[in-house]
């Protein structure tokens, strides 16, 4: 028997030799086992292996005394061994990690151990005990089974009475069992067994308190092993097995804990509605949405306002939101003297989540007292009735919570919708050829208008840009830019350069613009700046430059689709001006925003709506002007 030497220096490899006579009859095997003392402080996990060393081996003739030939003439290495474990080991847990909750809540986790059987045989828990440690400052150190707090001490009892301990399968193995005025709680009679080698993890659940004063902050309660000595393990034959394993959890440092607000947060907003709103629709107001954190809630009161004063166009309102069960419901009321307060409510506002309710409304019909152009601007009446209550501790909030602290107010925009009698839609038609040839007039574009069925509509003023291609920068006259400003030399109705017709059918159709019901403009835009009147022989084009063609109907001789009705309009324009040594390209697009008016008042004075008011989709159109 050899010790190891205690020497740093020597803590990877260490050799030890033997001077003795191990005599081997002729014919027969001696066997020689090397065996070791592993002291019981090395961790479990260790590699080791030995080597014989060949060179420090001698055999010889017992008759003779010379040396005698053998095998291996290497080294003969030992397979590697890895230390086990002689004690049950016990380590923090983040199964349950650092979840935050909210005062009240039930049968939550508080946290968790790992416990690591030894190899040797079924490891049997007999019994447990842990200690709460409790922080009430929330951010200082933990003490075990109480803290104080600006000279109040609270006991982690006062925050949870009872615990019961739960397997990795979410199976109760033991509890409710009260915590004691240090903060101990013992499970007994468990027989909870781990099989020899495994780990397995147990997790400590119970009540938080609804009604504990936690002070000026957040508290936090951590789940602690004080010693081994508060475990008692045997194995499947009743000895005892040895437990290591002091504070895994950190003790007053914890590592995994739990934190305990007195309410959570919830952050409300609104989201008003813009837009054209038709007269005798029922329309969207806006967006009502709650962000919970920490808790869930039950919305039971909420209320909205009209901004401005009482709106003489809008009548009944509805809200519109989840249930529980998922189902859509829906709540009218009556918009009275500039607010509606919904109650008797139960929205679920889950907690961690962003629940949305849409508010609707209906407008009088266009002969049944709506107001035409006026403003719907609904807001969330933060100041008046409001109820929600928690679903952790029953607490019921209102309107006189909402400020800087857990519950919020983030956003307020009051709706901007205005009434209107009718809209209309613009959207490409197909059937123009991709490849024109050089012809007066030539189609480039079509497009359709289609006025809503709840009454007529009327264009004012249409823009076309055309972007062709054969721009030259030097020398006038010889691209299709500068011929078109020399067509007709009025500048104010260019009819030369475009044409646009209009067609009730497959055979009927208009020429627009022409006989003084308008004004047809031919400019051309660099830089963004529109020139009205390029000299007809001197202009010089640039790149970047494009043509804008502008249709301005006279007051009273607009446009007019009927209600419902669709109509498709065909742009076409002079290309005999382009130049015939090769191929070119031409795009033309109908503009919207201010560019495009229009207005739903079908007779009389008005202020003319843009194509932002309508909905005008992507309506443009490339060709290919062949040579």
């Amino acid at each position: 028997r050899l010790d190891a030497s205690i020497d740093v220096s020597r803590d990877q490899s260490q050799t030890f030799s033997y001077d003795v006579t191990l005599p081997t009859a002729a014919g027969a095997d001696t066997v020689l086992y090397l065996k070791v003392q592993i002291n019981p402080l090395v961790p479990s996990g260790e590699g080791y292996k030995a080597t014989l060393v060949i060179s420090g081996t001698t055999l010889v003739d017992p008759m003779t005394g010379l040396a005698v030939a053998y095998q291996p003439t290497t080294d003969l290495a030992g397979s590697a061994l890895t230390t086990l474990n002689d004690a049950m080991e016990v380590s923090a847990s983040s199964v349950v990690g650092q979840p935050t909750y909210v005062r009240g809540a039930k049968d939550v986790g508080l946290g968790a151990l790992s416990f690591k059987a030894t190899t040797a045989a079924p490891n049997v828990i007999k019994t447990l005990t842990l200690t709460a440690y409790y922080d009430s400052e929330g951010i200082g150190g933990f003490a075990a089974g109480g803290d104080a707090d600006g000279g109040v001490e609270t006991r982690a009892r006062d925050l949870v009475s009872k615990m019961s301990l739960y397997d990795s399968k979410g199976v109760k193995v033991a509890g409710p069992v009260d915590v004691g005025f240090d903060g101990r709680v013992t499970f007994s009679g468990l027989n909870f067994a781990i099989i020899a080698g495994q780990s397995a993890t147990l997790t400590v659940r119970g009540d938080l308190s609804p009604t504990i004063n936690l002070g000026s902050q957040p508290d936090r309660l951590s789940v602690e092993l004080e010693n081994p000595a508060d475990v008692t393990v045997t194995d499947d034959q009743g000895q005892a097995i040895m437990v290591r394993g002091t504070h895994p959890n950190g003790g007053n440092q914890a590592t995994y804990f739990i934190t305990v607000r007195t309410n959570g947060t919830v952050k409300f907003s609104w989201s008003g509605s813009g837009g054209n709103l038709l007269a005798g629709d029922e329309v969207s107001l806006g967006e009502f949405r709650a962000e919970t954190k920490y808790d869930a809630y039950t919305l039971r009161v909420v209320s909205f306002r009209q901004v401005g004063g009482v709106s003489k166009s809008l009548t009944d309102v509805r809200l519109e939101y989840k249930q529980a069960d998922g189902k859509t419901a829906s709540v009218s009321q009556q918009l009275v003297g500039g607010n509606v307060t919904f109650s008797g409510l139960a929205v679920p506002l889950g907690q961690d989540k962003i629940t949305s309710l849409r508010l609707y409304g209906d407008l009088a019909p266009r002969d049944g007292g709506a107001v035409y152009g006026e403003k719907i601007s609904v807001a969330f009446g933060n100041v008046d009735a409001l109820e929600f209550v928690s679903a952790s501790d029953g607490h019921v909030f209102t309107e006189k919570d909402l400020g800087t602290g857990d519950f919020t107010v983030t956003a307020n925009t009051a709706g901007s919708g205005l009434v209107r009698w009718s809209t209309l839609t613009v959207a490409k038609a197909e059937g123009v050829p991709a490849t024109v040839y050089h012809d007066v007039p030539t189609e480039v574009l079509r497009f359709t208008v289609k006025a809503d069925a709840h009454g007529a509509v009327r264009l004012r003023q249409l823009t076309f840009y055309l972007k062709p291609s054969d721009v030259k920068t030097t020398g006038a006259n010889n691209d299709s830019l500068e011929s078109w400003a020399s067509i007709n030399g009025d500048f104010a109705n260019d009819y030369g350069v475009a044409e646009l017709t209009r067609y009730f059918d497959s055979t009927t159709k208009e020429v627009l613009g022409k006989y003084g019901s308008a004004t047809m403009q031919y400019s051309i835009v660099r830089g963004g700046v529109k020139i009205t009147n390029p000299v007809a022989q001197n202009y010089v084009s640039a790149v970047g430059d494009y043509g804008m063609i502008e249709y301005k109907f006279n007051e009273g001789s607009e446009i007019s689709i009927p209600a419902g009705a669709t109509q498709e309009f065909r742009f076409a324009v002079d290309t005999s001006w382009f130049p015939s040594d090769k191929k070119y390209s031409l795009e033309t697009t109908l503009v919207g925003g201010t560019s495009f008016l229009w207005t739903d008042v079908t007779s009389g004075a008005y202020t003319a709506l843009t194509g932002s008011d309508a909905i005008v989709g992507d309506v443009k159109n490339a060709v290919t002007v062949s040579n």
